[in-house]
């Protein structure tokens, strides 16, 4: 089977930890193929495009996961920093 996967993903993550709130938010637009049961390959637009907050420390990124076969959003936070981070995911798959 093969399938494409186009993708918008919206991340957002809040935190008051400290006498200020922190804000952070991302959209990344892009694609993954998929040639088998395990080849997963992310397609070129995989950076954000939109980025709003410079909070020092806070990141999001996509990669494909090759386990599950889509794509993974990992997030990172500052040390000691309570951070509630959500994501929403808007995917459409071709398959032949």
């Amino acid at each position: 089977t093969i399938a494409g996967y186009h993708f918008d993903v919206r991340v957002i993550g809040i935190s008051n930890t400290g006498p200020a709130m922190f804000d952070y938010t991302s959209q990344f637009p892009g694609y993954i193929t998929s040639s088998g049961a395990s080849s997963f390959t992310m397609g070129s637009q995989t950076t954000s495009t939109t980025t709003i907050g410079t909070t020092t420390g806070w990141a999001v990124a996509i990669t494909a996961d090759t386990t599950k076969g889509g794509p993974n959003i990992m997030v990172t936070g500052a040390a000691s920093t309570t951070i509630e981070w959500t994501a929403t995911f808007i995917i459409t798959k071709a398959m032949y």
